[in-house]
């Protein structure tokens, strides 16, 4: 069977959901923490995220670079922020679908204001949770030593 965009979008979703499992249960008085100055916190990593995914929605709507200043999300509130994170994760996933099935792969797209191969641009998407799910395991492993970073991940 030939590789789809739903393909394509199984792995958005899985890169999420690996994501979230870095984050799940992380005690809330670390969500502030940071190992470096210059460093992401958790929440200020799934802000973050949360900013990707409208840049990606803009610039997919655009064709243009995205106006990340007016992007960025500042929400403290932690359940605000996971609701919100799901929220973008999802329109984006809807916006793909609605503008891209029946598409060929290989279609052209924006992102972030840079052109890609659709399937290669959803795949950059997915390398963001990746990326990000190492960082949050590094101030996760600082704050709380005893997490089991297999079992929570992997099961």
């Amino acid at each position: 069977m030939a590789y789809t965009l739903e393909n394509c979008i199984e792995g958005l979703e899985f890169a999420r959901s690996h994501f979230l499992k870095h984050i799940a249960g992380f005690p809330e008085e670390h969500w502030d923490s940071k190992l470096i100055p210059d460093s992401k916190s958790v929440r200020e990593t799934v802000q973050h995220l949360i900013s990707d995914d409208l840049a990606t929605l803009e610039s997919l709507d655009t064709g243009r670079d995205p106006d990340y200043e007016n992007l960025q999300v500042t929400e403290p509130d932690t359940q605000a922020l996971l609701a919100l994170l799901a929220e973008t994760r999802a329109k984006l996933i809807a916006t793909l679908r609605a503008k891209y099935t029946g598409a060929p792969l290989d279609q052209e797209i924006s992102m972030w204001g840079f052109p890609f191969k659709l399937a290669a641009g959803i795949a950059m998407m997915s390398s963001e949770d990746y990326y990000h799910a190492g960082q949050v395991t590094l101030v996760r492993t600082a704050m709380e030593p005893e997490w089991d970073y297999y079992a929570a991940v992997f099961g």
